[in-house]
């Protein structure tokens, strides 16, 4: 808009600039009416499905495993594991029972 500014005509800031004629009226219309056309675009388009932790993650395993196929990595990443206790009730009881009994002996 500069151009404009500087005493231009829009076909001759058109030329200068390598746009259609049509480009140019129509920015510098909407610029005129709300005196602002940069901070709309960045709001267009798909959200981002995955999240900034999902990303990471997806990167962490695109640097372990570099040649694999599409395919793989996408079911890679899909899969999470799974969340098991690390002792099961009968374990964790016979655990304690002999820790039990070994401190009283010593």
């Amino acid at each position: 808009m500069v151009a404009r500014w500087g005493g231009l005509s829009i076909s001759q800031t058109a030329h200068l600039l390598g746009f259609s004629y049509t480009t140019i009226s129509r920015v510098y219309r909407k610029w005129s009416e709300k005196e602002n056309i940069s901070s709309e675009w960045q709001f267009s388009g798909r959200k981002c499905l995955v999240d900034a932790r999902g990303q990471r993650r997806m990167a962490r395993l695109l640097r372990a495993i570099r040649k694999a196929a599409v395919t793989q990595i996408t079911t890679c990443y899909g899969m999470q594991k799974s969340q098991v206790p690390l002792l099961s009730a009968k374990n964790r009881k016979l655990s304690y029972n002999f820790h039990r009994f070994t401190i009283i002996e010593q």
